[in-house]
């Protein structure tokens, strides 16, 4: 008797089709990675503009760090205002006014051992002593968090 199903010898293993190749790539992805370039482009310029607007921070940063007395932290806040916000709106800000725009601007509050401090040392001449931590602390946070104007 005669079958017609193939021996196990005469069997042949099955034939897979090669694996299919990355290149070139789809239309889609072609469109992906261009779409992936250009938003890291524009998050790159943000970010570069983000740093370049803040470089006066920097610089008043540094500035406090050096600075010898508490006559300078105070001159140091009135610049970084009179840079950032319009000269009408800071030129004749002293005394309270001063501290309740500093607070109005700043993320924090003027304690009660840094308010003699800044309106003291700015009519007096007041001040040539080492800077309290504290002052320098306000001082830090205000030039780090103010709000910048719209």
């Amino acid at each position: 008797m005669e079958t017609d199903t193939p021996t196990l010898h005469q069997m042949q293993d099955v034939v897979l089709p090669s694996p299919i190749s990355w290149w070139p790539l789809a239309p889609g992805w072609w469109v992906l990675l261009g779409g992936m370039l250009i938003v890291s482009l524009l998050l790159l310029i943000a970010l570069h503009r983000q740093w370049r607007r803040n470089a006066y921070r920097r610089a008043g940063l540094r500035e406090l760090e050096a600075a010898p007395d508490i006559i300078s932290v105070t001159n140091l806040l009135k610049r970084i205002a009179l840079a950032v916000y319009p000269r009408e709106t800071v030129a004749s800000l002293t005394g309270e006014r001063w501290i309740a725009w500093l607070e109005q601007t700043g993320a924090e509050s003027v304690s009660a051992n840094v308010r003699p401090l800044l309106i003291a040392s700015l009519y007096d001449g007041w001040g040539q002593g080492t800077i309290p931590i504290e002052l320098r602390r306000f001082a830090r946070s205000w030039i780090k968090e103010h709000r910048r104007p719209c």
